[in-house]
């Protein structure tokens, strides 16, 4: 099952910031929702009147501080996606808007068009972080070992040996389709990521696409993301 998020920081709870992140989805005819909805069922169609959307987009309910969208499309490519806004200082530990997808089919080339998506998902800005991934049971036990409870004692060890703490704390693994923007690209250095032994690297915006293979299903992906 494919599934990608996007993160990014600022305050998008505005219309004319939320209008636009409408406007860079649906910019993908394969990508324009058919219903959507801020809890389930997600049952209200797209489109008869996007200002409902708009306002849900930027309208958090006190006292909460961010909102949440929900998007389906039941033809294909179908697909559950979910927008998430938040408004927090930047010094928060999880200072970011969210962007996120979970396909249920098979897309043939649908890794691609998400990854292009992601790269201009938040124009005239861009990203701080995206990935696409083809989520597997190795990957899914790759991350057992971050989603168990610790008892107290644990979780302070844990801690207490972190020697490197990363800028805004996205990163979780190396993907298919990986964007690094300027916050990491700073962070971890130009040069160094664009020669870490990637199958493509394109420059965009103040970031660097990097896909780990050209084709999400190559038999060697998950060496070469290990090895990357």
């Amino acid at each position: 099952m494919l599934s990608a998020c996007c993160y990014f920081r600022g305050n998008y709870l505005g219309r004319p910031t939320a209008e636009r992140l409408l406007a860079e989805l649906c910019a993908e005819p394969n990508l324009i929702p058919e219903r959507w909805n801020i809890f389930e069922p997600i049952n209200i169609p797209f489109g008869e009147n996007a200002d409902k959307v708009v306002r849900a987009l930027t309208t958090p309910t006190p006292p909460a501080m961010n909102t949440g969208v929900f998007f389906v499309r039941k033809k294909s490519p179908r697909y559950l996606l979910t927008i998430s806004l938040r408004l927090v200082p930047a010094q928060w530990t999880t200072p970011h808007n969210e962007i996120s997808f979970d396909l249920e089919a098979n897309w043939p080339g649908g890794e691609h068009k998400i990854a292009a998506y992601f790269c201009r998902s938040v124009l005239p800005r861009f990203p701080d972080f995206a990935y696409v991934t083809d989520e597997t049971p190795q990957d899914m036990e790759r991350f057992a070992e971050f989603k168990r409870t610790y008892t107290p004692k644990e979780f302070r060890e844990l801690i207490s040996k972190k020697e490197i703490m990363l800028p805004f704390g996205c990163l979780g693994d190396i993907y298919w389709f990986n964007y690094f923007g300027k916050v990491y690209v700073d962070f971890i250095g130009r040069e160094r990521l664009k020669s870490a032994g990637w199958e493509r690297v394109e420059e965009i915006g103040d970031g660097l696409a990097c896909y780990t293979t050209e084709n999400i299903h190559e038999p060697y992906l998950r060496e070469r993301r290990n090895r990357i």
